[in-house]
């Protein structure tokens, strides 16, 4: 059936390009890098699937990929995200060092301030992290931030490196998943460790109303019907800056 073809093939024969995500009606002129979301390759509601690579998410997506608003992003523009987050994926999966030559380029020939990983997608291995360090290292001029479950990686990578000035980590909150982290045994002996490097982390708590946000901040861009504010991430850069808590309505 021809639904059941995949609606994009992407194929990596060294001629692919990075996509860099210029503006965001969220967040405001701040470039991006973005990869492919979920767990599986996307499919439409008709059962088409979109695209021959599978998304970047993994297990950090099993409680929340049917709220995802990456996921429905992918869905409804996916002509023109699908392409460019699949090429990316494949890039980042085969060729990560031009990965960072391309993006280290862009920021030479712009003006950039900040930079975000991952509107979609997620870190896949220490390897990925530590080329995103080598990008800071590279631009220290400019703050790179990212928000990830993938508490796991950040363990693995920053027991044995530092946290670069210029990246800014935004640990993903979800029904205390991070607390439920810090207590596996599998760190026991280095908990102390694994809980300092985490205090040198944000925390960007996704509020339901089952969990306890008191003392928060919400973010001002998505209102408690969970509709955008006009308010956008370029304006406020609370979770571009070290030190703060912040919950967001779902949206």
């Amino acid at each position: 059936m021809k639904n059941m073809e995949p609606k994009f093939r992407i194929y990596d024969n060294g001629g692919l390009h990075v996509s860099i995500s210029c503006k965001n009606g969220k967040l405001g002129n701040i470039p991006q890098f973005n990869t492919l979301p979920g767990d599986e390759p996307l499919k439409l509601s008709n059962g088409q699937t979109l695209c021959n690579i599978k998304g970047t998410c993994g297990t950090a997506c099993k409680d929340c990929k049917s709220s995802c608003y990456a996921v429905r992003a992918a869905l409804y523009h996916n002509n023109s995200v699908i392409p460019a987050w699949g090429r990316n994926t494949v890039i980042m999966r085969n060729d990560p060092e031009k990965v960072k030559s391309e993006i280290n380029e862009y920021c030479r020939k712009n003006i950039v301030k900040y930079f975000r990983f991952h509107t979609s997608g997620e870190l896949e291995s220490s390897e990925q992290l530590e080329l995103y360090c080598d990008i800071c290292n590279d631009n220290p001029d400019v703050i790179f931030y990212i928000y990830t479950k993938r508490f796991d990686v950040l363990t693995e990578y920053f027991l044995n490196h530092p946290v670069p000035d210029n990246f800014i980590v935004n640990l993903s909150e979800w029904h205390g998943n991070i607390s439920d982290y810090l207590k596996n045994d599998v760190y026991e002996g280095v908990r102390g460790e694994v809980e300092e490097i985490f205090s040198k982390f944000n925390v960007f708590s996704y509020d339901d109303g089952n969990s306890s946000m008191e003392g928060l901040t919400h973010c001002p861009a998505i209102d408690k019907t969970g509709h955008e504010t006009g308010v956008t991430c370029a304006q406020c850069r609370r979770c571009m800056k070290r030190g703060n808590k912040t919950a967001v309505y779902p949206h």
